[in-house]
């Protein structure tokens, strides 16, 4: 097959990937656009002064309506502030460099011709340099002609690798844009929208209050006092005018009249008058007393929140056979995956570098017991077995047990909670003292609470900062629940989907939800909803096993060789 001479290879490729397609040249300081179509600094720079209407410009490929920055200055600025197509600029410079060195003869002693092309040094040399200076056992010097036919299908290939780079890397970056911002950016704002809803809620709730404390304030007076000595003044004034009206007059009748009734009501209005400073004048004192949480944030101003940024990556643990991985724990250095399909407990680094694997037939569910050390619970066994983790992985020894059990969660006094179901049996879970034996035990069926079984299918189990046991039923009750270490019952959450596997930290419960693709944070004290950590539109497909960290999360997936490392 012919292959293209080295500068038309680049002519191509130029042509069909690396021009800018506004100058029609080669791409100088690619700048890469929302839609993600790229052109030249000083192109774009022209193109937006001379095309920007009321604060937006359009593309010149696609026309789509692009905004302009704010607080650029004029298109020079405004284009600069774009980001830079670092991917081009590489591809330019790999390109240039390759060409170079397979066409161009750069050499110091321009004076003499060069024949001969060394591929142990990769230089072009003079016949008589290639004699003298080029004779060690690396050294492999032919003439121009050969060395051009040997490097053609390296060219060739080199072509092929750049134009699946750029085909790759464009998907790549639609994917990225279309996940990270579309989508991701999107349900961040809706919760930042809905944080801010309650703040308004609260300050309506606040206003209506202090207009309530104002209305008490007013309302709080001794009734009618300054009324009461108002009429107690104009009664005396109107008995004195009235008698002094008559004795005017000089009209017997009437002064006799007005004697007796000031005689009779002299008294009363005396006693009316003494009491004023017992009564009429007395004063409660009043005094706000602020909401003291409150007034703090006032001194105290705090941040409504920040924005998580959580960073999500993933490997593949790679197996010949069939795999299903059903469960994953963290230990300080290792992390360490359970192989249920081929009995297996397979170990790697935190950077996934694979380190070795332990045959262990029916392995079931792990929990944590130190860094060096872990119990894994195995089916159809009765017995639990302890494994170390250190410098070997290993099996320690067992603990004997009266049933084989599914999910465990070692206790902070040495024990462990365990659980067991099997479709036909009530499901329950136990507490089990270091040898094994049973402590406590709770039944799934009946719900003390009422007629819906309490929990179906009891899979995973942790424990919370307290102490306190965790438990998922993986079943249409949907539930989560939380027990103390005897078994009672402190708190029953359904959420939206059936959770399937929890782990926690100092603070949160994360929960997985296979159906929605979601892995929550749920508080520990009631298991409400803090917060979605993972999102259906980040890729995560079914997260089944969860495990916490040192702030990282390891999420497998449902019957895939996926795992997940999310970074808190």
């Amino acid at each position: 097959m012919a292959v293209a001479h080295p500068s038309r290879l680049a002519k191509n490729i130029t042509e069909d990937y690396l021009t800018c397609s506004i100058c029609l040249n080669r791409f100088r300081e690619p700048k890469s656009l929302p839609c993600e179509h790229s052109f030249c600094l000083q192109c774009l720079a022209e193109h937006i002064k001379d095309t920007q209407i009321n604060g937006t410009f359009m593309c010149p490929m696609d026309r789509l309506e692009i905004q302009i920055p704010e607080n650029t200055h004029d298109s020079w600025e405004c284009a600069s502030s774009f980001e830079s197509d670092t991917l081009l600029s590489e591809l330019i410079h790999a390109l240039s460099e390759n060409v170079r060195k397979s066409t161009t003869i750069i050499h110091k002693e321009t004076e003499e011709q060069l024949e001969f092309f060394c591929f142990g040094c990769n230089e072009i040399v003079s016949a008589e340099n290639a004699v003298e200076k080029h004779r060690k056992s690396t050294c492999d010097c032919v003439n121009l002609k050969k060395a051009f036919k040997r490097v053609l299908p390296k060219i060739s290939n080199l072509t092929k690798s750049i134009e699946g780079m750029i085909v790759k890397t464009n998907k790549l970056k639609a994917e990225s844009r279309q996940r990270s911002e579309s989508s991701s950016n999107n349900e961040t704002l809706e919760e930042i929208k809905s944080f801010e809803s309650k703040l308004d809620r609260f300050y309506f709730r606040c206003q209506a209050d202090i207009l309530s404390l104002k209305k008490e304030l007013l309302n709080s007076d001794e009734p009618g006092a300054d009324d009461k000595l108002e009429n107690l003044s104009r009664v005396v004034q109107s008995k004195y005018q009235s008698f002094n009206n008559a004795m005017d007059e000089e009209n017997t009748v009437v002064v006799l009249e007005q004697y007796v009734d000031i005689n009779n009501s002299l008294p009363g209005l005396q006693k009316q008058i003494d009491e004023i400073p017992k009564t009429f004048f007395r004063r409660n004192s009043s005094k706000f007393v602020p909401n003291e949480s409150l007034l703090s944030v006032f001194d105290n101003p705090i941040n409504c929140g920040h924005i998580h940024t959580i960073e999500l990556s993933n490997f593949k643990a790679k197996s010949e056979l069939p795999f299903n991985y059903y469960d994953v724990a963290i230990t300080g250095k290792y992390l360490i995956v359970v192989d249920g399909e081929n009995g297996l407990l397979k170990r790697y680094l935190s950077d996934c570098t694979f380190v070795d694997s332990l045959r262990l037939s029916n392995a079931c569910r792990v929990t944590v017991l130190s860094d060096d050390d872990i119990a894994v619970t195995r089916f159809g066994k009765k017995k639990i077995t302890l494994v170390t983790v250190g410098r070997k992985m290993y099996v320690k020894g067992h603990i004997r047990t009266k049933r084989s059990y599914i999910g465990i969660a070692w206790l902070n006094d040495g024990g462990y909670a365990v659980s067991y179901y099997d479709g036909e049996s009530p499901p329950g879970i136990e507490i089990l003292g270091k040898d094994g034996k049973v402590h406590r035990t709770v039944l799934g069926h009946p719900n003390p609470n009422g007629n819906t079984p309490l929990f179906v299918c009891p899979m995973f189990m942790t424990t919370t900062t307290s102490g306190d046991i965790v438990l998922c039923d993986y079943s249409d009750t949907k539930n989560i629940l939380c027990f103390t270490q005897h078994l009672e019952l402190l708190w029953c959450h359904s959420l939206t989907s059936m959770p399937c596997s929890a782990s926690c930290d100092r603070y949160s419960l994360y929960v997985t939800l296979p159906e929605e693709n979601e892995v929550v944070a749920l508080y520990q004290e009631n298991g409400e909803k803090m917060r979605t950590i993972i999102k259906q539109t980040d890729g995560l497909e079914r997260p089944y096993a969860i495990s916490w960290y040192a702030g990282v999360l390891a999420v497998t997936e449902d019957e895939s060789e996926n795992i997940h490392l999310i970074h808190l």
